[in-house]
């Protein structure tokens, strides 16, 4: 149970990782700075 939770969460961090590298870039071709 606790193994397979901390891998949802581990998947969780990842894929927000992915998303903010993908939000700078986007917002980096665009010329504007993602507000946070």
């Amino acid at each position: 149970m606790d193994e397979t939770f901390s891998r949802i969460e581990e998947l969780q961090k990842k894929g927000m990782e992915l998303t903010e590298d993908v939000h700078k870039r986007h917002f980096k071709k665009d010329g504007k700075t993602l507000a946070s």
